[in-house]
C-alpha cells in the first residue's frame, strides 16, 4: 500500500521595476539560484515539491515552474527597454490570485522580492482582499525579501503581505539561511525532519 506524499509548493516572486535594475536584480539571480540548490536537496526521495517563479512590474508575469528548465530559465534579465517600469502591488495581487485560485497544494511557502514601496501604495487594497479570500494564501507561509540598502522605509505595503509579522521580513542576504528553516521544510512528513537535519546539519 502506498503512502501518499503532501504536495510542497515554494513560489519567489519577484519585483522587475526600475529600482531592481543592475546589481540588485543580479544579487536577486544569485540568491534564488542558491535557494534552488538547497530545495533540490530536500527534493531528493520527495517528488511532490514544486518551485515556481513569479515576476511583476507594472504587470503581472506568467508563473514558470522550475522543471521547465530550473535556473537557467530563471535569470531575470533587462527588458528590451531596461528596466523602467514601476511596481504596482495590484499586478501583484491580481497575477497572484489569478495563480492561486488554480494551485493545487497541501503546503504553500511565498517569497516576495522587492526593493521598496510600491507606486500604488494604497491603491491596491480591492486586489489585496481578493487574494486574502483565498484559503490558500491564508495558510501559507509568507516572507519578505528586501533586496539591496535602501529598505529602510518601507512599512505597511509589505506588512500587509506577511500579514504584520514583522519577523517575516528578511534580507535578500538571508534568503537560503531562511528557507533552511521554513517551517513547512522541517515538519514531519515520512521521514522530512531526518531528512531536513541531514542536509542543512540542525
Amino acid at each position: 500500500m502506498s503512502v501518499s506524499k503532501s504536495i510542497v509548493t515554494v513560489i519567489f516572486i519577484v519585483d522587475t521595476s526600475g529600482s531592481m535594475c543592475g546589481q540588485k536584480i543580479e544579487s536577486v539571480n544569485a540568491a534564488v539560484a542558491e535557494c534552488l540548490g538547497v530545495l533540490r536537496k530536500y527534493q531528493t526521495g520527495n517528488e511532490n515539491l514544486m518551485t515556481g517563479f513569479l515576476t511583476f512590474d507594472e504587470k503581472a508575469g506568467d508563473l514558470v515552474w522550475e522543471r521547465d528548465g530550473g535556473a537557467a530559465v530563471f535569470k531575470v534579465k533587462p527588458k528590451s527597454n531596461g528596466f523602467y517600469s514601476m511596481t504596482s502591488f495590484s499586478c501583484l495581487y491580481e497575477g497572484l490570485y489569478a495563480v492561486l485560485r488554480e494551485c493545487q497544494t497541501d503546503r504553500l511557502c511565498l517569497f516576495l522580492i522587492t526593493d521598496g514601496r510600491p507606486t500604488d501604495s494604497g491603491e491596491y487594497a480591492d486586489a489585496l482582499e481578493k487574494v486574502k479570500s483565498l484559503e490558500v494564501f491564508r495558510r501559507a507561509d509568507r516572507y519578505v525579501v528586501l533586496s539591496g540598502n535602501d529598505t529602510g522605509g518601507i512599512g505597511n505595503d509589505v506588512l500587509e503581505f506577511v500579514g504584520f509579522q514583522a519577523d517575516k521580513i528578511i534580507h535578500l542576504s538571508d534568503l537560503s539561511g531562511c528557507m533552511a528553516k521554513v517551517q513547512m521544510l522541517t515538519a514531519d512528513d515520512g521521514g522530512n525532519k531526518a531528512r531536513y537535519e541531514s542536509i542543512f546539519g540542525d
